[in-house]
This record gives structure tokens, sequence and C-alpha cells, in this order.
């Protein structure tokens, strides 16, 4: 520097110097010196894991590798996902609520509905599925456009646009042995065609990824196992007898011990990631994120812990465990009630990427990072999380539907942390019988967290706040709603004491309590082929084209006390017994006909109807007044097809040929006010509104059904 003739000469020769040997000292730097300056962060998903099956959670599972994670980072205790694996991928993949996509259901029900409802008659039908697609955000090209390498392994189950396995996709630049892709998804182990168990598969492509990945840059790996979704089966059958030692007590314990096998045996596989990282130098630089994809099945595990299963709104199908490990985390060893949802890990991977709790978020995100939370520092996060789940479970056994899950919305609050309370609204979109669109169930999860306790009735602010949140999130975007099941409006009719008005499928398997309520106010219902007919309390007559939702009632000129539908001819009596007739589709005025009648009923070739006497009397089709009166006493009747079945002022029930042959009406066993005659069943109601079926061709085996209703017809 001395021998430099000016200042400005040696000034510039002194940084020439300096940023030559920065220069040679950087292109010396080991690879893993280059990558220290953004974390690398490995996303574990498991499948079909509960909260408490976690070792750090239990005394019978065993996950070593797991808990070291929690003991080095912390522990989500109020971690949420969706109640089936697709709609927490597509949340994964996106950062958003799936519910916006339409993926509220397994990718592969999409093309037929779970149930069918033209075959189960459940009283809503589900809505039209769709999944995200490589146009849309993912967290593989968030993470590609910071200069991550990136790699999905594993089960996919997001969509059907399938990467190609080996190639790249959604901003992984590589996507290997994709399950439900390559190889049948429903397989854990591959007899028949490796030796190798399908999660050792899965870890072998990890490290082989890792190994020819370029050093120079960070990398993001989501590494999603098939464990311990079933069918269930152990690589080695000492890690089964392990846990079945620990005790069987009933076939569930059994489950237990194969999950538990599978749980260990994942867990080694996630101790063999962390090795290849520790190998490479990268441990201290890398975070990991350890994540279930929904609960268990009960039919898998003895769920004593929660209530509900995989696929159920209650806290047994969301409520999953949720690790974050790593250097990322200050304060390592914690426990944190924060709620997360699953979307929130599409930001909080970009945070822990960026070192940033607001990171750069797709336009539409509703993801909320929890990078305060890593870092502890104070303040709320999330507020609440709505899970939205439209669809049945998948129950169907021998033609039923059967207990399982019906379709409902949830929002779920954080802890509130000055009262000590979680709150949890469920709303149940199928309606119930004197219910006008569903029912609502509040829990508080910190001091009921079996979900034992409805208390909606005792909280109503606090419902109509969730309410209210619930709302919001439907006006907010896209959300498709379960429809009512036009396959059920109509077949079987009612009204209650309130004239409201109720229907049901009357043929075929039915495992819903439910009775749909359709709109307006009648005393007396009638169900036809294509239409409704119906008479109110001022005897104001009403036609509803099926299927009838209540939105499509027409007046009909005329006053009547009490009509009946048949397949070309509807047939009615008014207050002074007068008897008229006119076409089933409403066209044409009312004629009437011969004859004082107080209840008429149409079958498919006669007519019969009883007076002010309880005397019967019976008329060919198309009748025109000329009545024949039968032998005994009936107050109401209905006739069918082959049969006609009364009852008597004391409640006996009676049936005969429809033709009037015989010279008996036979007596069924049983006690009814009201009777009608369908397709499949005998229906009634008895004098406290009870209501009753009776199975073709019926004898007295009358079987209870829920609900009141002081009239009812079937078609």
């Amino acid at each position: 520097m001395r021998n430099c003739n000016a200042k400005l000469k040696c000034l510039s020769t002194y940084l020439a110097l300096v940023i030559k040997a920065l220069i040679t000292a950087v292109i010396m730097l080991p690879s893993s010196a280059l990558s220290a300056s953004k974390p690398n962060i490995v996303t574990i998903i498991l499948d079909d894991v509960s909260d408490y099956q976690f070792g750090y959670q239990s005394d019978y599972y065993e996950t070593p590798n797991i808990d070291e994670l929690a003991e080095n980072g912390i522990i989500f205790e109020k971690a949420l996902a969706y109640p089936k694996c697709s709609p927490t991928r597509n949340a994964l993949l996106t950062g958003r609520n799936p519910a916006r996509i339409g993926a509220t259901q397994v990718l592969n029900h999409t093309q037929k509905p779970n149930p069918d409802p033209e075959k189960h008659y459940v009283p809503l039908a589900e809505p039209i599925l769709s999944f995200a697609s490589e146009s849309d955000a993912s967290i593989g090209a968030s993470m590609k456009e910071i200069g991550y390498k990136t790699a999905y392994v594993g089960k996919w189950h997001i969509n059907f646009e399938k990467p190609t396995d080996g190639g790249s996709g959604y901003g992984f630049d590589k996507v290997l042995n994709l399950a439900g892709i390559k190889r049948d998804p429903d397989k854990n182990c591959l007899e028949g065609e490796t030796d190798v168990h399908r999660n050792e598969e899965f870890t072998d492509d990890v490290i082989s990824w890792l190994d020819s990945s370029d050093g120079n840059a960070p990398f993001f790996v989501n590494i999603a196992y098939h464990a311990i979704h079933g069918p269930h089966c152990v690589d080695d059958e000492a890690n089964l007898q392990r846990f079945i030692n620990k005790g069987i007590q009933n076939e569930f314990s059994r489950h237990n011990a194969m999950q538990a096998g599978m749980l260990f045996e994942v867990d080694e596989q996630i101790g063999r990631v962390i090795q290849k990282i520790k190998e490479m130098g990268q441990y201290d630089n890398t975070t990991f994120i350890i994540y279930g994809d929904n609960g268990a099945w009960i039919a898998d595990a003895e769920l004593r812990f929660v209530r509900g299963e995989k696929g159920s709104l209650y806290q047994g199908g969301i409520h999953v465990p949720l690790v974050i490990s790593g250097k990322t985390v200050k304060d390592r060893g914690r426990r944190a009630t924060n709620l997360v949802m699953p979307e929130d890990l599409f930001a909080t991977t970009l945070s822990i990427a960026t070192k940033s709790a607001n990171p750069q978020l797709p336009a539409e995100s509703d993801s909320e990072s929890v990078w305060r939370v890593l870092q502890n520092e104070v303040g709320q996060l999330r507020s609440h999380g709505v899970i939205h789940q439209p669809h049945y479970s998948k129950r169907a056994q021998n033609g039923r539907w059967k207990g399982g899950v019906t379709p409902g919305t949830a929002v779920i609050n954080r802890v509130v942390k000055n009262s000590n309370k979680q709150w949890k609204l469920i709303r149940n979109w199928e309606p119930e019988l004197g219910g006008t669109g569903g029912t609502y169930e509040l829990y508080d999860l910190i001091s009921d967290p079996l979900e034992k306790y409805n208390v909606a009735s005792r909280h109503p602010n606090v419902v109509s706040q969730l309410k209210t949140k619930l709302q919001e999130f439907e006006n907010a975007g896209k959300f498709n709603k379960p429809s009512q099941n036009s396959a059920i409006y109509g077949d079987v009719v009612g009204v209650n004491d309130a004239d409201s008005i109720y229907t049901k499928p009357q043929h075929g398997p039915y495992g819903s309590k439910a009775w749909p309520r359709i709109s307006g106010k009648l005393k007396h219902v009638s169900s036809g082929k294509d239409f409704i007919w119906g008479v109110n309390s001022n005897d104001n007559i009403f036609m509803c084209a099926k299927p009838c939702k209540g939105d499509g009632w027409v007046k009909i000129p005329g006053k009547l006390m009490q009509l009946d539908v048949g397949e070309e001819r509807i047939y009615g009596v008014n207050s002074n017994n007068n008897i008229y007739w006119r076409p089933v589709d409403g066209s044409g005025g009312w004629t009437q006909i011969t004859g004082q009648l107080k209840h008429v009923s149409v079958g498919t070739d006669w007519v019969w109807g009883v007076n002010s006497n309880d005397n019967i009397y019976q008329c060919k089709l198309p009748c025109n007044g000329s009545w024949t009166q039968v032998s005994g006493k009936l107050s109401q009747l209905d006739v069918g097809k082959t049969e006609v079945w009364g009852v008597n002022k004391d409640g006996n029930i009676y049936k005969r040929p429809a033709d009037g042959s015989g010279s008996n009406w036979q007596q069924i066993k049983g006690l009814l006010k009201h009777v009608t005659v369908g397709k499949d069943y005998i229906w009634g109601v008895n004098s406290v509104r009870k209501i009753f079926k009776c199975v073709h061709p019926c004898e007295g085996s009358w079987m209870l059904e829920s609900g009141n209703l002081k009239q009812i017809d079937a078609e």
C-alpha cells in the first residue's frame, strides 16, 4: 500500500485483493456450508395415525426416533387434520382449505358418491368433488422459487392428474414411488413383487435422492409413508409379537398390537432418514415436520381416548400428532396448545425457509404460519378452523347403510386461555324430524375431550358466534353443500301435529333415521307417482311435482278436507262428505260424483271409502259413483295394488284383497290410528303418533321408526 501513488488507487487495489480473497474462500467452502444459509426441511406424513399413538404420548406405542425429534422440537397438542386423507393432502400441497377446492372426500370416491343415494336412500346427495391441479399453487413450486431442491416421495392420493413417477411435477424436481399411481395404494406389504416393505422402499428412494441431489442448494423433501393405513402387516413378525406380549384382552387389542408394530417399523424408517442426514453433515441444519393425515379407524384400534374415527368430525377423526423439530425451534422440548390446520404447514414451511413470520404466499391462501410459536414469541395465531365434511362414511353392509358418519361441518376455536375453554360446533346437515335443515352440537374440548356432552342448549351465545364463523366461511368462496336427495322425496309423506310435512323412502334399504322436511304446512297429504297433494287447516288444496322439496307448491281451486292420489285420478271429500275427482296432474276441474264419504282412497283398479257411520264402500275405476257396500266397520282405510288395509275406531288393524273378494276381513296384530299401503311396506301411526312399518306380506311384525306423525301416506 505504501507504494501506491494516490489514496484512491491504494484503496482500489486493496478492495480488489479483498474481493479476490473472498471469492477464493467461497469457492473452497464445502457444500454443507453453502446450504447452511437456508435450513433443509423434511416433511413426513403418516397415514391413519391418531394423536395418542406416538411414544411420547403412550405407555404402549413405541416411536423412539419420533420421540427424539419431539425432545429436540415442539409438540403441537391441538393440531387438526381433515377426516379423510385426500382433503388433508390437498391442503398440505396448496395451503388452502380443501372445501375451497372441492376436495372434501377420498380421491377414489369422486366418480361414485359414497354412498350412492339411489341405492342407500340417504336423505342427502353428496356434492361433486374436484381436486388440486398442477395449475394451482403448490408448496413444491413455492420452495423451488426460493432456491430449494424439491422431492415428493410416497403416497399421493391428491388428484387424478398423475405426475410421472421418477419425473417432476407440481413444483417438485423429483416425484418417486407414488403409492396410488405406480402400485396398488392399499398395499403396505409387497408380497409377490419384492421382498422390500413399501415404507422401506420409500426410504430407499429418499436416500437415493439425497445422494444424487445438488449439495450446493438446500433440500425440501416430502415423505408420505403409507403406514399405518390398512391392510395391516409388519415386515418383521417379532415387531408384532413385541406388542402382543404387552397384553391381548380382545380383538381390538390385537389390532392395536399390529398398528403398534407397523408404527414401530415406520419409526425405524424415519430413523434411517435422520441417520442419512447426519452422515451428510446436515442434521443441525435440518428441520423435521412429522404429521398425521387423519385419525385412526375405530375398526383398527380401540379408541378409548377419543370419540369417533377416521372420516368423523369428532376428535377421533381429526385430532392428529404434529411435531416440528430442529434448531429452527427455540427453547426446544416444549408443548404448544395453538390451533394448527393442515393448510398452515404451507406458510410454516416457507417461514422456516425464509426465517420470516410473514412469508410471501400465493393468492387465496388460507395458510397461517406458526413461526412465532417456533420462536417462542408471545401472540395468538389462528383463531378458528373450519372442517367441511359433506359426506357419509363407508359403512354399507348387506345393502344397508350402517351407523358411521353423516354429512357435517365443524368449526373449532383456539384455546381461550383466560377461560380455559376450546369450543367446537358441529353442524349436522341431515335434517331431523321436527327440525329444519339440520342440528347443532357444541362441545368444550378442554372439560369434555371425549365429546360426551352436547351443551348447545346451555350456551346459545357461543353457538351463535360459531354459526357466524361458519356462515362467513360459506360466504367467502367455493363451498359445496350436500343437497337434498331427490330419490327419496315423496315416496312416503306425513304430517305432524304442527302440520309440518316430512318425507322418507318407502322402498329399499335405509340406514338413516332422518325424515327430511318439506317446506309448507298441511294437515293431510297424499303421495302419487309424480305429484304430492295435500290440504291445509282451511281445507285449501295444494299440489307439488316430485321431487317436491317445498318450493313448488301450487294452490288448486276448491276445498277438501281429505284426498288420495291414484295413478290417473285424485279423489277427495269435503267437510259435507261430498265426493270429487279430477286428473292427477291438476288439469281440468273437480267433478262431483254420487255418494257421501268422510274418507276415500284410490288404488290401481278400485276406489274405497268409509262414511260417517264407518260403513265401508268400494267402486270400480273409473269410479263415477257406483258404490257397493262391503261388510265391516272401519274409520280409515288405504288401498294398494293387491290389498286394502284399514283400522277401526278401537285401532284394530284389518286387511283383505283390493277387489273385495273373500268373505271376511283378516285382523292383523297391532293397534294403529292411521294406515297406508306402500310398495314394500305397510306404514302406520298409532294414537300417540309413533310411526311403524311392516314388510310385505305383513302379518303383524311391526318395526318402530323414528319420529312422530299424525297422518302418513305411501305411494
